[in-house]
């Protein structure tokens, strides 16, 4: 059993406590989520749960916490490290082997396990998260989703009795999200393992969690069941958690016709529920609640509504072009296969598919990084190879995956400054650019702060105030809603759709699926190195085929439609408004 009393922790050099008074108990074999903004204190709570703190980290720490009766302050880091396994929100930080075979055993090899024992669990390790072809690959070639599956199987391979995921789907795709989860639920079933998961994902975390704490400002607010969680709407909103799209159709829609029900906590209860309402209401009482498939999501019916005509007939001036691009790494392995596409200027493009696709390779060719074997690129009629970085930079902007891939200044305003001091502008309107930027992005009051002492969220931040600063004709963003929660991702993509109404092209990577839907118009789809897919958003979203092929999931107000629509409830719409509209029709509330 995890129990924690009156647990608090200060860090060193901060006169705010990040933990105040945390009181919790976790029994023995149980799934528990804990969910937050960011900067409740999540990773904090980890952190003094694995006994990293107090053992590694800097700091007053109150309180007393204990794992199976082991106080975490008498208990030494080397006897904490065998009985609990730990998977950071940031995984480079925390892997140390240039191989991925080398990666996992590392610990069992630190710990004297034998041969035979540690190669039954690489293999059973790779296994469980579907990674057997990378054991021999370089962990520095790989994808970002691709790293922290290798950070979570080095975890797995030593069998602990708790383990701890922070943030374990932040680089993952839809469906490696989902069979992660699945992995960890059979570890719970079948090992026993007691698993705490610090997750945005709420859909995520009611379908699979026993109990669920909600956190914010160092303190837990509510502990609860996945149901008792999700109905608490107005603090999920408060504290900048996303409500699940059937979790806002359904809490809105009952409360408008004033009806008692139990909360539903995923797609398919969220149907059930709605067509019992509906069926009632025209007087049946022949409801159907067959179990359906919910990544079977995309029939002709929704497809046929939601299509629209992406014909490109208007003659529009090119952004970048891309013809014939192939691009092989060192290992031999042709990461990019004869990729050819245009994008015009003002477009909104998102670029998806699988961890691993090669999206993140295909972007790196827009400004130089990366250099093709064969084929063509243009960027503003530009050869981005040829062309000098500082005029390259003016035209293009480029937002990291990782912001510590592009972050070296010593402060956050010598950060943004220091592109714009390339740029041939006065410092007046350096200055000027500077304030804007920083108060786009909230960072106004730590313009003197080291870059490096900001958490990953704030960090993403910065580099892209850097990006803004410039003012470049083309924003090129991969994952730029890493670590930020629901609300400030949200805050970060107004800002990027301000942008492409200014008339700015846009092209994004995400594996989220809802800011794709919500914000893009046009999507780009990638399947090892090839493109696949390349259409607007509705009809991408709706493609039975490419979805399938590619393991995406559309968002989940198109899921629970094709839900609704699988059980013969016609109900379309763009957004959780329109949809509870034709809904409250059909139950009489007007």
């Amino acid at each position: 059993m995890i129990k924690a009393v009156k647990a608090g922790f200060t860090y060193e050099g901060s006169e705010k406590p990040a933990l105040e008074e945390i009181n919790l108990t976790i029994p023995n074999g149980t799934i528990f989520g804990i969910a937050g903004s960011a900067g409740s204190g999540k990773s904090t709570l980890a952190m003094c749960l694995n006994g990293a703190i107090p053992h590694c980290i800097d700091g007053e720490f109150t309180g007393n916490i204990s794992l199976d009766g082991r106080d975490t302050l008498k208990t030494s880091l080397e006897e904490l490290c065998s009985i609990v396994g730990s998977v950071f929100q940031d995984v480079e930080s925390q892997v140390v082997s240039s191989v991925v075979e080398d990666e996992i055993v590392f610990g069992m090899e630190n710990l004297g396990f034998s041969r035979q024992d540690m190669e039954n669990r690489v293999v059973e390790s790779l296994a469980a998260v579907e990674i057997s072809n990378l054991r021999y690959s370089d962990i520095g070639c790989l994808s970002g989703g691709q790293k922290q599956k290798v950070a979570i199987a080095s975890a797995l391979a030593l069998r602990p009795k708790l383990l701890i995921m922070d943030e374990p789907t932040s680089e993952l795709d839809p469906k490696s999200s989902i069979e992660l989860f699945d992995v960890l639920r059979k570890l719970n079933q079948e090992k026993g393992i007691t698993i705490i998961v610090i997750e945005q994902k709420l859909d995520l975390l009611v379908q699979y969690c026993d109990r669920i704490a909600l956190m914010d400002k160092g303190s837990i607010l509510v502990e609860g069941s996945n149901r008792e969680i999700l109905s608490k709407m107005e603090m999920l909103e408060e504290i900048g958690l996303q409500i699940p799209s059937f979790a806002k159709i359904v809490a809105g829609m009952f409360r408008k016709g004033n009806i008692n029900f139990d909360f539903p906590v995923s797609i398919r209860e969220a149907a059930v529920l709605l067509q019992q309402q509906i069926l009632m209401e025209e007087g049946s009482t022949d409801c159907d609640t067959t179990v359906i498939n919910e990544t079977e999501i995309t029939k002709p019916e929704i497809t046929k509504q939601m299509k629209v005509d992406d014909r490109k007939e208007k003659k529009e001036i090119c952004a970048i072009n891309i013809q014939d691009l192939t691009y092989t790494v060192s290992t031999g392995k042709k990461v990019l296969d004869s990729i050819s596409f245009s994008v015009k200027e003002g477009e909104f493009v998102a670029i998806v598919g699988h961890n691993g696709a090669g999206k993140s390779s295909l972007i790196q060719h827009f400004n130089g990084l990366i250099q093709p074997d064969l084929g063509k690129v243009q960027v503003v009629g530009l050869d981005p190879h040829t062309t000098k970085t500082s005029k390259m930079a003016q035209h293009v902007g480029f937002l990291f995956q990782n912001p510590d891939h592009q972050i070296f200044n010593q402060t956050v305003k010598e950060e943004i400054m220091f592109g714009l001091k390339n740029s041939g502008l006065t410092i007046e309107k350096i200055d000027e650019r500077v304030k804007q930027a920083v108060v786009r992005v909230g960072l106004e009051h730590r313009l003197e702060e080291y870059p490096f002492r900001l958490s990953r969220g704030y960090r993403q931040r910065l580099a892209f105030a850097s990006v803004l600063a410039m003012d470049p004709e083309i924003l090129i963003l991969d994952e730029p809603t890493t670590g930020q929660d629901y609300k400030e991702s949200r805050q970060i993509m107004e800002i990027v759709a301000d942008k492409n109404r200014e008339g700015k092209t846009v092209v994004m990577i995400t594996h989220d699926m809802d800011l794709v839907y919500k914000y893009a118009k046009r999507v780009i789809v990638l399947e090892d190195g090839k493109l696949i897919a390349d259409g607007a958003v509705e009809n991408i979203m709706t493609d039975t085929k490419i979805l399938e092929r590619t393991g995406l999931l559309p968002p989940g107000i198109v899921q629970l439609q094709q839900s609704l629509i699988d059980r013969k409830i016609p109900i379309f719409g763009k957004n959780e408004e329109e949809i509870q509209r034709q809904i409250l029709k059909k139950v009489g509330v007007a």
